[in-house]
């Protein structure tokens, strides 16, 4: 078996599940919170049309620099690949990960491109899964400067603030925390599943790299996560003007983290029960807080697919041309 069939084998059952249990959480917040599609209708009329451009060249960004991340990885185990073809497979990763979960399709989407270019699959694959590394570190570092935001009723310019001192401070002091998150996840794999073990060496493993590659890979995390962060508020500010945004960005590292588990494509229906929770909490009604988390899936799905062809396209045609 390749070592792209052998990363995928065994997943479709599980993605089938998740799928399955993904729809049964949706109809059951669909039944249980009186949403209708009319609501659901009149909430995503609520974001303009302008607002989609913005939408769309924002998502382009995230994929860029997740894109831009695994190249640089790449280059320094000596595989060179062209920032448009990093692109186009991790668009095609972000699109099948609309239905599966996104760390199974990323790296298989991503070795399929790369063995076109020279670069065997095994080291396509180990090299996105330590690309993702820095991701989970973000999502750490910018929940805990969440927690002591509510904690202490900061205000947003102080949480900003804040969030900025944190990222600065990871970035520049990166490798001991990556020693302590190998520690933590190795600990987890002795105490609850030996499954975190590939965590713990692809902490172990991104320790390796250098100084310089650590910082640009640690920065550009940071400056991936908000965007993704300012996208979710920016709609659901939109979608729910009378929530407070601080209540939004407190809560959007749970959120990302939920989208982040591979048991649920997405997040898919968990993601949506967390914010109307937090909408909720923030005074909503439940029918319209269902109404705002679903329409932000819908909202985003549809964003990305308006740029997802440019991405995928335009490499090809300037593949073309250089020809």
């Amino acid at each position: 078996m390749t070592p792209i069939g052998a990363f995928a084998a065994g997943q479709w059952r599980p993605v089938l599940i998740s799928l399955l249990l993904a729809a049964v959480l949706l109809a059951g917040l669909t039944i249980k919170s009186g949403l209708t599609p009319a609501g659901l209708m009149q909430a995503i009329g609520r974001v303009p049309a302008w607002a989609y451009v913005l939408i769309a060249f924002v998502q382009g960004a995230i994929i860029f620099l997740a894109a831009l991340k695994w190249c640089l990885i790449l280059s320094n185990n000596g595989n060179g690949l062209p920032i448009r073809e990093a692109t186009r497979a991790t668009t095609l990763g972000a699109m099948g990960g609309q239905v599966m979960p996104i760390q199974l399709v990323t790296p298989v989407a991503r070795a399929w491109i790369a063995r076109k270019q020279g670069i065997a699959p095994a080291r396509a694959i180990g090299t996105s899964l330590l690309e993702q590394v820095f991701e989970v570190i973000a999502l750490a570092a910018m929940g805990l400067a969440a927690f002591v935001t509510s904690v202490f009723y900061m205000t947003f310019l102080a949480s900003v603030l804040l969030s900025l001192m944190v990222a600065i401070t990871l970035t520049l002091f990166i490798r001991p925390g990556l020693a302590l998150a190998q520690s933590a996840f190795a600990a987890l794999a002795k105490l609850v599943s030996e499954k975190f073990n590939r965590f713990a060496e692809g902490f172990a493993n991104a320790r390796l790299l250098s100084r310089k590659l650590l910082f640009h890979l640690m920065g550009l995390s940071m400056v991936r996560y908000s965007l993704l962060a300012g996208l979710n508020v920016f709609v659901l500010g939109q979608l729910a003007p009378n929530v407070d945004h601080m209540v939004l960005l407190a809560a959007y590292p749970l959120v990302l983290l939920l989208m982040s588990l591979p048991f649920f494509p997405g997040g898919l229906g968990v993601v949506e029960l967390t914010w109307v929770g937090v909408l909720v909490a923030a005074g909503e009604a439940t029918a319209s807080a269902s109404e705002a988390a679903i329409a932000l899936r819908i909202i985003s799905t549809f964003g990305f697919l308006l740029i997802a062809p440019v991405l995928i396209i335009l490499p090809e045609q300037r593949k073309k041309t250089d020809q």
